[in-house]
C-alpha cells in the first residue's frame, strides 16, 4: 500500500513512522512543513512531500491508499482566547491535505481525535454514542473535523476510522507545549523543580501508553478499508490527577513537588471513558498498565 502521514514530527507520528518505515513492501509518504525528525529520505520506500509543494505537485503515477492524519497545531489552552487559530492552523490544512489525497485515489482516512475534549464533562463511562459537547475551540475543531469525515465519505466514497484518544504518555514525549501530565510529573523530578497543577487535582482523566496507541493505528492497515468507524482509544483505567501523583510516588519510591494553581476554564473537570467498542473490534487487544508505563517512561527519562 501507499501510506500517507500528516503530523509525522509529532509524538504519535514519530512512533508510528518508526514502525511503518521498516516494512519496505509499502510506500511511506510523509507530508511535511519542515525537515523530518529523522533522515528518512535515505529509505527507498519513503517519499517526502512538503506543504509548499502541494499546489504544484504533478505525478500521474502517484497515489495514496491510506492517510494517517495525526497533526494538530494547537492545544486546548493555546486557542482558548484565539479561536480563529483553530480554523487557520487545523481545519483549513486538514481539508487541503485530504482534498489533495482524494485527487490521488485515497481510500481511507485514519484520524486521531480527542476523547478528552469533544464529549464534555461526565462522571459516567462515556461510549461513542454520547452526544458531542465540546466547550473549547480545540475540542470544537476536533469534532468539526470528524464531521468532515462524513462529508468526504459521502462526496468521494472515502471511508474513515476516527480514534478518540485519551491522554497519551510515554518515552520521548515533548512536554514543552503544556501537554502530557505523566511525562511532566516525571520530568519535574529529574529537573528537581515543582510541577504546576491547575485546580485541586481531582480532575479525572484516562491515560494511555504511546505504544498501545501505535499498536492500534497499525492494526488499521489490515482491517476492512470499505467500512468506517469511530472508537474511543483509551486504557482500562480512569484516574484523578492526585491519584496519578500518588501512583508515581509509590511505584517509583520518589517524592514529587506539586504547586497547585487556580483552575483553568479550558480544562474539562472530569471524564470517564469506555473502551468496550474497540475491544470488540480487536478482541486480542490489551493495554499497558499505568504502573508499567510509568516505569518504562521513568527509565527512558533517567537514561536520556
Amino acid at each position: 500500500m501507499n501510506i500517507g502521514v500528516v503530523g509525522g514530527n509529532g509524538f504519535l507520528g514519530k512512533n508510528l513512522i518508526k514502525k511503518l518505515v521498516v516494512n519496505d513492501q509499502n510506500l511511506l509518504i510523509l507530508f511535511q512543513r519542515s525537515k523530518p525528525f529523522l533522515n528518512l529520505d535515505i529509505h527507498d520506500n519513503v517519499k517526502i512531500i512538503y506543504e509548499s509543494d502541494l499546489d504544484n505537485f504533478r505525478d500521474e503515477n502517484f497515489s495514496i491508499d491510506i492517510l494517517y492524519y495525526l497533526a494538530s497545531d494547537s492545544i486546548p489552552v493555546s486557542s482558548w482566547n484565539d479561536p480563529i487559530l483553530e480554523i487557520e492552523k487545523n481545519i483549513a490544512p486538514f481539508i487541503k491535505y485530504v482534498q489533495f489525497s482524494v485527487n490521488h485515489g485515497l481510500k481511507k482516512i485514519i484520524y486521531t481525535s480527542s476523547a478528552g475534549t469533544i464529549y464534555g464533562a461526565s462522571k459516567k463511562n462515556i461510549t461513542e454514542k454520547k452526544i458531542l459537547k465540546p466547550h473549547s475551540p480545540y475540542g470544537i475543531t476536533k469534532a468539526t473535523i470528524e464531521y468532515y469525515m462524513e462529508y468526504f465519505r459521502k462526496l468521494h466514497g472515502v471511508n474513515f476510522d476516527v480514534f478518540r484518544i485519551s491522554n497519551v504518555y510515554g518515552p520521548g514525549q515533548d512536554t514543552s507545549k503544556g501537554l502530557g501530565l505523566i511525562n511532566t510529573l516525571l520530568g519535574s523530578y529529574f529537573s528537581k523543580s515543582s510541577c504546576k497543577i491547575y485546580g485541586d487535582g481531582k480532575n479525572i482523566r484516562n491515560y494511555i501508553f504511546v505504544d498501545d496507541v501505535v499498536k492500534v493505528l497499525l492494526l488499521t492497515l489490515t482491517s476492512n478499508h470499505k467500512r468506517s468507524g469511530i472508537y474511543n482509544l483509551c486504557s482500562d483505567e480512569n484516574h484523578s490527577i492526585n491519584e496519578i501523583i500518588s501512583l508515581i510516588e509509590v511505584s517509583l519510591n520518589i517524592k514529587l513537588t506539586i504547586d497547585y494553581l487556580p483552575k483553568r476554564k479550558s480544562d474539562n473537570p472530569f471524564i470517564r471513558l469506555s473502551n468496550k467498542k474497540i475491544k470488540i473490534k480487536y478482541p486480542t487487544l490489551s493495554f499497558t498498565s499505568l504502573e508499567q508505563g510509568i516505569q518504562d517512561t521513568f527509565k527512558f527519562l533517567h537514561t536520556n
